[in-house]
């Protein structure tokens, strides 16, 4: 909540001051309103993840949806009416436009990359589903067999996949920072 009240808004102010934008999450009514049919006219509307089932039944008013921090959606299966993913998922086939930003898409292994990767592309480039994903890329190990790891040799065909979807910015050579003392 911290982000969409304090960061995005200073954010917008600083890139684009004349952006308009509406904290959907400040204002509950404005949902309500949107699933009315009535439109939210400001040029950009801000939610933070736990919240977005709220939005199913708006996903054909939007155009565009954008995720910051999308490592917040590394499960595919989320519990309930109310997990991010589901709804989400739920919501995708009626944006056209996606595009994803975190600065950790992979914390633990690539195989957290699947969901993230499904935000931008609807399944094309990994599979339709987890289960197609894990087919091809992963094998179930650890304790009891409730880990799935990352094959052998899958790693760079992996990623070749992803490329043509992916920016990566390093910041070692990207940011003009002084030395760590």
């Amino acid at each position: 909540l911290r982000v969409i009240y304090n960061s995005w808004p200073e954010e917008i102010e600083k890139w684009t001051p004349g952006l308009t934008y509406t904290n959907l999450h400040a204002d509950p009514a404005d949902i309500n309103r949107m699933k009315l049919g009535w439109p939210v006219a400001t040029g950009l509307h801000l939610l933070n993840p736990d919240s977005l089932f709220k939005l199913v039944e708006c996903a054909k008013y939007y155009d565009i949806v954008f995720v910051d921090e999308s490592s917040q959606f590394k499960r595919w299966t989320s519990k309930g009416p109310r997990g991010r993913m589901r709804a989400l998922r739920q919501m995708l086939p009626l944006i056209p436009k996606r595009a994803i930003m975190t600065g950790t898409p992979t914390p633990e292994s690539l195989g957290e990359l699947f969901p993230q990767i499904f935000i931008l592309d609807g399944g094309e480039a990994l599979g339709r589903n987890a289960t197609v994903f894990r087919a091809r890329f992963m094998t179930q190990g650890g304790w009891k067999g409730r880990q799935w790891i990352l094959r052998n040799g899958v790693e760079k065909d992996l990623l070749d996949l992803v490329a043509p979807l992916v920016i990566r910015v390093d910041a070692e050579s990207n940011l003009d920072m002084p030395k760590l003392i």
